[in-house]
């Protein structure tokens, strides 16, 4: 059976300005716009950051993982989008929510630093499934540190970690959610990230054109998950800042905001 090119380079040769052509149309520059507004924001927001906690200086400093896996993920959802990638857009809007959800609990509790302490240590807590699981093995008294500093996590009977555990004590995140009031949004979006997390087939309606799946999804179907994630990097940013106190322009937020308001009719009305 003969190929009509010979070789993968051949190929590629002939298909790539093709494939740049159709990407180029199918662009949705309102959404990358936005999300290039998102990404400006947070990079002024994070610049010098430790410098501009006015407030809780401590539990800032334990939960900065947070805010540089949110600038992290907001730059993927940028080229998410540019490139058109359906898997990554609702990997980093599904992460996103996380990551607000997890913030809104730990700063609407009664005691926050005492969380924001928790996501910290649960850290060594995880060094030391590790070790037990035979992956990272610990010196023996690194082992007996962990197993007193992070006693709440460990079964008494075997002296190991439980088996189920996290840092904000609930059992499932479908149960933190509920505890913040975004169980609608866990229910209604984040089921859908997690058909690719967990490669569902769920996911064909994406690429559906017609009846034939195509290798790139429908763009109303990436800037719908975009517009998800700015919404979550934006509300999880504008709670970080009051938090902790750090000086941002007032307008920015409500700029954003009424941004990603305005978007949705246009993305339910493209949806299909």
């Amino acid at each position: 059976m003969s190929t009509p090119h010979k070789t993968v380079d051949d190929y590629w040769r002939e298909a790539l300005p093709v494939f740049k052509q159709k990407m180029e149309i199918a662009r949705d520059r309102e959404m990358e716009a936005l999300l290039e507004r998102m990404v400006a924001l947070c990079a002024f927001v994070t610049q010098n950051l430790e410098e501009k906690w006015t407030r809780e200086r401590e539990t800032a400093a334990h939960l900065n993982p947070m805010m540089v896996l949110a600038f992290d993920l907001l730059r993927g959802s940028w080229e998410a989008q540019r490139s058109l990638s359906m898997a990554a857009a609702s990997l980093c809007a599904r992460t996103s929510f996380e990551i607000k959800v997890g913030f809104k609990f730990l700063t609407k509790s009664i005691h926050p630093k005492t969380y924001a302490e928790r996501f910290f240590r649960y850290f060594d807590l995880e060094r030391l499934k590790r070790h037990y699981s035979g992956f990272l093995p610990l010196e023996q008294h690194e082992v007996d540190r962990i197993t007193q500093v992070c006693s709440e996590w460990i079964n008494p009977k075997t002296n190991r970690p439980r088996s189920r555990s996290s840092w904000h004590g609930k059992e499932t995140f479908k149960e933190l959610c509920r505890e913040v009031g975004e169980q609608h949004a866990y229910d209604q979006f984040y089921s859908t990230a997690s058909a690719f997390t967990h490669v569902s087939y769920a996911i064909h309606r994406a690429y559906l054109v017609g009846r034939s799946m195509q290798p790139v999804a429908k763009t109303t179907a990436v800037s719908q998950q975009s517009l998800l994630a700015v919404g979550n990097y934006a509300i999880f940013l504008m709670d970080y800042v009051r938090f902790f106190g750090v000086d941002v322009p007032p307008d920015e937020f409500a700029v954003i905001l009424a941004a990603v308001k305005a978007q949705q009719p246009r993305l339910i009305s493209e949806r299909g």
